[in-house]
């Protein structure tokens, strides 16, 4: 049997993403009466054990569902990894959390090597000019301090792309008729970042390894990978709001809208956070 799209916009995250449509039917494997002749002699003999039920950890579980949607998108299951995102009620704090301190380490470690950077080539022309008279090494080193605040800016930077991001999902539902809850959002949205966060990741620490010749590389490669890498969530997205509710009219529009006004939201960010960044280095 195919499945049916939940109407009812005010279901649960679980049922709305769960519940999505599916591209093929599933086959439905009647059961053999040797089967129910087994099933039934243990349901009269059950099996009693002692171990206590545990909860599973939050953040590991989170962490699992991440991997998942990765490892799922990868292999071109996207309503699979969409519905994957409801395997974990932590899930979606874990991959903000997860998008935020991404973004803390790339920005400070960005900080940390343009400063030093700019440091050695500053005591390189002070010893050339001045014939190793004057040293001005240390001068542009950032303290432990400024790497805190650039850490802590570039956190909350990128935890604003991602509730911003949903929200502007939500009200996109809202618009073409849904009501979507924030959760279903985050979750669609945590699935769509899934893999450009991964790949930030890597970057980020390939970054942090000191050698200017590997941070070129780094640098070349993400220039290279930052258009197709950026496309993934902006289909993803979309793909999310058509399978998680039918629509009477298409969302593309409004989510066009409301994706510029996402991407307002972002630059005054980008230049409020960076005024106090640089604020904070001078």
């Amino acid at each position: 049997m195919s499945e049916q799209t939940p109407q009812d916009g005010t279901k649960s995250s679980a049922d709305a993403l769960s519940n999505l449509r599916a591209s093929a039917p599933e086959a439905v494997t009647e059961p053999k009466q040797s089967d129910a002749k087994t099933e039934t002699a243990t349901i009269q003999e059950p099996v009693v054990t002692n171990a206590p039920a545990t909860a599973p950890n939050p953040v590991l579980s989170g962490l699992a569902t991440v991997w998942s949607s990765v490892v799922l998108l990868w292999q071109g299951n996207t309503v699979g990894a969409l519905r994957a995102a409801t395997q974990s009620k932590s899930y979606p704090l874990v991959a903000l959390a997860l998008y935020a301190v991404i973004g803390g380490l790339l920005l400070s470690t960005f900080l940390t090597r343009g400063l030093n950077g700019l440091d050695s080539f500053a005591g390189d022309m002070s010893y050339y000019v001045t014939g190793g008279s004057y040293s001005t090494s240390g001068s542009f080193s950032a303290t432990i301090g400024q790497w805190l605040g650039a850490f802590i800016l570039g956190a909350i930077l990128f935890a604003i792309v991602f509730v911003v991001r949903s929200l502007c999902l939500k009200w996109t539902f809202a618009v073409r008729g849904g009501s979507q809850s924030f959760d279903t959002t985050t979750r669609i949205v945590a699935t769509a970042y899934a893999i450009p966060m991964v790949l930030l990741l890597v970057a980020t620490v390939f970054f942090m390894i000191p050698s200017l010749a590997l941070s070129a590389v780094v640098m070349f490669i993400v220039a290279i990978v930052s258009l197709p890498v950026g496309l993934i969530p902006e289909i993803l997205l979309y793909v999310g709001l058509n399978r998680t509710q039918s629509f009477a009219k298409s969302p593309l529009i409004p989510h066009v809208s409301f994706t510029l006004v996402w991407a307002i939201i972002v630059a005054i960010s980008y230049g409020v956070i960076f005024s106090i960044f640089a604020e904070a280095i001078s």
